[in-house]
């Protein structure tokens, strides 16, 4: 951003009326041009002036308010992102969830049976065996052994 543009972007600065874009560009021109720096808070004098905002006290302390209001305005920055971050995060989930919806109930019209549904599969991707599965396999492997042994003897 050019001075120009930061000169003509300050009165809707002064009254909230920027966008996010426009705000995060302006706040990096002031920040680093000394010029347009004091333009503002010549504009921030006038504008507190002609509006009677301020009590007497902090009337004449304009670098003060400049200062706080470029603070202000980067959180008011970090806050809008973040919240379009989490907003655009919850339709992501939202869609998720609305696909694996009706995958899975296309597949339950089709094999009658849970287990064969991707969902299924997906969150009993690796379940240990528990002791009962392994004794169970143990016996039948065992039985297994017998009779390949009566076989061959036979």
């Amino acid at each position: 951003m050019d001075c120009l543009e930061a000169q003509r972007l300050m009165k809707p600065y002064l009254d909230k009326k920027l966008t996010d874009r426009e705000l995060a560009q302006f706040i990096d021109h002031i920040e680093h041009c000394r010029d347009c720096r004091e333009e503002l808070e010549i504009n921030m004098a006038v504008d507190t002036v002609m509006n009677d905002k301020d009590d007497a006290r902090d009337a004449y302390n304009f670098t003060r308010k400049v200062d706080e209001r470029l603070a202000s305005s980067r959180r008011f920055l970090r806050v809008s992102r973040t919240e379009r971050l989490a907003r655009r995060c919850s339709i992501v989930i939202a869609e998720i969830i609305f696909i694996l919806t009706i995958l899975t109930s296309v597949e339950l019209r089709e094999f009658q049976d849970h287990t064969f549904t991707t969902l299924y599969r997906f969150i009993h991707w690796y379940e240990p065996a528990t002791e009962t599965e392994t004794e169970t396999e143990t016996e039948t492997e065992a039985q297994t052994d017998e009779s390949e042994e009566m076989v061959s003897e036979g």
